[in-house]
C-alpha cells in the first residue's frame, strides 16, 4: 500500500499540474478572444449611461432625447418601407457623387503628374475648394443646379481634391530603382503600369478613398439638410428639427452614423484584401 501510494503521488501531481495548465490556457484564450469585444461593449455602455444622464439632467427632449425614446423612434422607422427607400435614395446620390469624384480626381492627378502647366492651373483650384466652407458651395449649387442635384455635386467636390492629392503623393513615392530597371529593359507601358505604377499608388489611393468616403457622406447629408432634398435622410432630419421631434432627429442621426461606419468598414476590408493580394 505504501509503495502504491508513493507511485500514485507523482501521478496525481502531474495530473493536477496538467489540469492547472489547461485552465490557465483556457482563461488566457478566453481573455484574448473577448477582451476587444468587452472593451467595446463597456465603452458603449458607458457612453449610453452618459447620454441617458445628460438627457434626464437637461430635461430637453427636443434637443437631447433619452436612449429609450430614440431607440423606439428608430424601431418605428425601420419597419416602414419609406425608411428603406429614403436610405437607398441618399446612399445612391452620395455614392454617385463619390464615384464621380474618384474618377475626376484620378483624371486630374494623371494630368498634373505629366504636365507642369496642368499642375500650375489645377493646384490653386483644388486648394480653394478645400478651404471654402461646405455651406457656401451647398448654397451656390442649390441656386445653380437645383436641390436634388446638390448632394451628388457636393460629394464630387469634396472627394476629388482628396483623391487627387493622394495619387500625386503616391506618385512621388514610387520605387525609382524599379523604374530605372524597367526603363533599361525597355518594358512596355502596360508592364510598367502593372509592375510599378499600380502597386505604388494602391496604398495611397485606398487611404485617400477612406478619407474621401467619410467626407462625401457627411457633406452629402449636410447638403440634403440645407437644400431640403426630396426623399433624403437630410430632409427627414430637417423635418424632425422643424417639428421639435428630438427622438426622430436623433434616430435619423444614428442612421447616418451607422451607415458611415459600415462604409468605412467596407473600404477597410477592401484595403486589407488588396494588401493581401
Amino acid at each position: 500500500m505504501i509503495v502504491k501510494s508513493l507511485t500514485e503521488l507523482p501521478l496525481r501531481r502531474l495530473t493536477q499540474a496538467a489540469e492547472t495548465v489547461k485552465l490557465q490556457a483556457y482563461h488566457h484564450n478566453m481573455k484574448e478572444g473577448t477582451s476587444p469585444v468587452r472593451k467595446k461593449l463597456l465603452a458603449a455602455a458607458f457612453w449610453l449611461l452618459v447620454w441617458e444622464a445628460l438627457a434626464y439632467t437637461l430635461a430637453l427632449p427636443f434637443a437631447v432625447p433619452t436612449v429609450e425614446s430614440t431607440a423606439a423612434a428608430l424601431l418605428r422607422l425601420c419597419v416602414t418601407a419609406d425608411f428603406w427607400l429614403t436610405v437607398a435614395a441618399s446612399l445612391g446620390r452620395i455614392l454617385a457623387g463619390l464615384l464621380a469624384g474618384v474618377a475626376l480626381g484620378t483624371v486630374l492627378a494623371g494630368l498634373t503628374m505629366h504636365s507642369g502647366i496642368a499642375e500650375a492651373l489645377i493646384s490653386p483650384v483644388q486648394k480653394i475648394i478645400r478651404c471654402t466652407p461646405v455651406a457656401s458651395f451647398i448654397l451656390l449649387l442649390w441656386i445653380l443646379a437645383g436641390r436634388d442635384a446638390v448632394p451628388q455635386l457636393i460629394a464630387l467636390l469634396m472627394v476629388s481634391p482628396v483623391i487627387w492629392e493622394g495619387l500625386c503623393e503616391g506618385s512621388r513615392q514610387l520605387d525609382r530603382q524599379l523604374g530605372e530597371v524597367l526603363t533599361v529593359f525597355r518594358a512596355s507601358p502596360w508592364r510598367r503600369l502593372r509592375l510599378l505604377i499600380l502597386p505604388g499608388l494602391r496604398s495611397g489611393f485606398l487611404s485617400s478613398l477612406a478619407t474621401a468616403a467619410g467626407l462625401a457622406w457627411k457633406a452629402g447629408v449636410a447638403a440634403e439638410i440645407i437644400a431640403y432634398t426630396n426623399h433624403s435622410i437630410g430632409r427627414n432630419i430637417a423635418d424632425a428639427r422643424n417639428l421639435f421631434d428630438g427622438p426622430s432627429m436623433m434616430a435619423w442621426t444614428w442612421v447616418v452614423i451607422l451607415l458611415s461606419l459600415l462604409l468605412e468598414r467596407l473600404i477597410r476590408r477592401l484595403s486589407e484584401g488588396s494588401h493581401e493580394a
